[in-house]
């Protein structure tokens, strides 16, 4: 289905598994070279290239992400704060719609 968001009509969406990743920010450099930042809006992925911007929607609530690292066998990592927005992190994994924004 197509979704608009923010006024602008977003292009390939689909559903894909996500679930927020917590570690140690300290330890992490990101794929792009960027430390990561649990606070931040980013997310992980080998389905989009890196620096894609990713409107990510579940039951109603939305957020704009900045793909900036890879992960391994999931299909969406997001970050903490990212993972907060849509639903509680006991959630674990979630099913959402993903738009890459132009």
């Amino acid at each position: 289905p197509d979704v608009q968001t923010g006024g602008q009509i977003l292009r390939t969406t689909y559903y894909g598994i996500e679930d927020g990743y917590g570690v140690d920010p300290d330890k992490l450099v990101t794929a792009n070279g960027e430390r990561f930042d649990p606070a931040g809006f980013t997310a992980a992925s080998n389905l989009f290239s890196l620096g894609t911007w990713l409107n990510v929607c579940y039951e109603g609530r939305c957020v704009t992400v900045w793909l900036n690292d890879r992960c391994g066998a999931c299909e969406l990592d997001l970050s903490r704060a990212a993972f907060l927005e849509l639903t509680p992190l006991s959630r674990g994994v979630i099913w959402a719609v993903i738009a890459i924004l132009e």
